[in-house]
């Protein structure tokens, strides 16, 4: 046999590409490798990691600093529990990307958030947690200026969340609070509310000061809040789509702009510059549902159809509107999915009222598929 003239080579190549880093973990005891406290193992973790916190009650504050980017990962926001006065959880920029997962978060928040973001640029998402906290300014909230907000519950704070431009809150739960949500424009931002309850404050469900904002709030619902389900101050520019308002009063909250009393329940507009549009939404609530202080202030109400208003109307009416007529909600209840609704009774005015195809497209609060014709408000109708 012909041998090849070549040797037979074997070549080792080394990697320059680092391996997967691996997660930095957390457990009261600091067992079998993990840090007992979070803020050292925040310290000690490389950039892009997770931080795994293991079940159980951590107490103090904890800051996430300028130019990393972590995940800060509980066994359930059940299980994992944070503890403190305010802030618990502080994200710092610049260029800081946070994500914060599983966690419950308890605290008393005095002239701080209890949960915050400071100085821009930073990122902080939130998702699937509990906030629980308790406040005495005007504004301190138990989550402040997130990115975006998954699947959580806010609760118990003198504000539920403040959120600033390009925030996203969806899919969760704002309860029990003062203002449930607080918008704060600037520069032209937006921020998208979507399948979402708000309900049960002692102020008004959101409150909108402007700054040149544009706002959504689609799919969600605004409920039993003593003031106006939606304050919006000035410089806005707001649409609510497949929404439900329902039950919520005309009390004068500590702040907004004018002092003069809201004469409607369901959106007040307090000062100038605000355009407000309406589709495919119920509203049922003290005094009227839509109205302005003073209209001569460039304050404006436009209907685009498919809403049913019970004190209206809110903007020229449109055909496919129904106005003067009680929508015949049930009460706020768990009727499926992760928030509650109004169901629709048996003869409302908003069940099958929806015949243009590109407003059904969307699911309803619960995620529920809408089929066409759908009902307007937050809730599809089985």
């Amino acid at each position: 046999m012909r041998q090849s003239a070549w040797p037979c080579l074997v070549v080792f190549v080394l990697s320059t590409f680092p391996g997967p880093v691996a997660a930095v973990c957390v457990n009261p005891g600091g067992t079998d490798g993990c840090f007992a406290a979070i803020q050292d193992a925040i310290d000690a973790a490389p950039n892009g990691d997770v931080v795994q916190i293991a079940a159980g009650t951590y107490v103090g504050s904890v800051v996430i600093g300028a130019g990393r980017a972590l995940t800060l990962a509980g066994a359930g926001a059940t299980a994992t529990i944070l503890q403190g006065t305010a802030p618990i959880i502080e994200v710092r920029g610049m260029d800081t990307i946070a994500t914060l997962r599983g966690l419950g978060i308890e605290g008393t928040a005095f002239d701080r958030h209890l949960v915050a973001a400071v100085n821009e640029p930073v990122s902080m998402g939130v998702e699937d947690c509990i906030l629980t906290g308790t406040g005495t300014a005007n504004g301190t909230a138990a989550l402040g200026n997130p990115s975006v907000v998954r699947r959580t519950l806010v609760q118990g704070s003198q504000t539920g969340i403040v959120v600033g431009k390009g925030g996203v809150i969806e899919d969760s739960v704002v309860r029990g609070n003062g203002f449930g949500i607080m918008i704060v424009g600037g520069n032209r931002g937006s921020v998208h509310v979507r399948r979402t309850e708000i309900s049960e404050g002692t102020a008004s469900g959101v409150v909108i000061f402007g700054g040149r904002v544009r706002a959504w709030i689609s799919d969600s619902t605004i409920s039993n809040n003593a003031s106006p389900g939606i304050y919006v101050v000035d410089r806005t520019a707001l649409t609510v789509e497949r929404s439900t308002l329902a039950g919520n009063g005309t009390a004068q909250p500590s702040c907004c702009g004018s002092p003069t009393v809201p004469t409607a329940g369901g959106i007040w507009i307090s000062d100038d510059r605000v355009a407000v549009t309406v589709r495919a939404t119920i509203l049922a609530n003290d005094g009227s549902d839509c109205a302005a202080r003073d209209p001569a202030l460039h304050a404006r109400f436009r209907s685009t159809g498919f809403n049913v208003v019970q004190t209206g109307p809110c903007g020229k009416t449109k055909e496919t509107d129904v106005l003067g007529s009680d929508p015949l909600l049930a009460p706020l209840a768990d009727n499926g999915g992760a928030s509650r609704t109004h169901a629709l009774l048996a003869g409302s005015p908003a069940l099958d009222r929806v015949t243009k195809r590109t407003i059904c497209r969307e699911p309803d609060q619960r995620g529920i598929v809408r089929a066409l014709p759908c009902d307007s408000g937050a809730f599809e109708a089985p």
